[in-house]
């Protein structure tokens, strides 16, 4: 895994590499990551497959890479346990996210009643 952390260019495409989003697959505590990078530019077309995102790259984050890198500080702690994260990261997935996606037709209402309260009580 790469410590860079902007956008990478590859001939005429360049795409957003975000390695914080990924830390706890290398051994790391998980926690809350940077906002993704703005595009420049989005599109969207008359089909799924025919959305653009352009984002802006600077040649000189090359040469400059150094200030590009994850600091120690950022990567986190090593984790014990590959579920470990830290004490903010659970509360703000949980509003950021979909933890629970199910077909409504099959769902247990107990079960749903449950979740809600176990959030209410976790302060989401």
């Amino acid at each position: 895994m790469a410590f860079y952390s902007g956008t990478i260019k590859y001939m005429d495409v360049v795409e957003p590499y975000h390695p914080e989003r990924i830390l706890r697959q290398f051994g790391h505590v998980k926690s809350i990551p940077d906002p993704p990078y703005r595009p420049l530019e989005a599109h969207r077309g008359p089909s799924a497959n025919k959305y653009s995102v352009k984002y802006g790259f600077q040649q000189d984050n090359w040469e400059r890479w150094r200030n590009h890198l994850l600091a120690p500080e950022v990567r986190g702690d090593k984790a014990e346990f590959e579920f470990l994260a830290t004490p903010d990261y659970l509360p703000w997935f949980l509003k950021v996210s979909h933890p629970v996606i199910t077909n409504p037709s099959h769902e247990d209402e107990d079960m749903v009643a449950t979740t809600i309260a176990d959030n209410e009580q976790a302060g989401a």
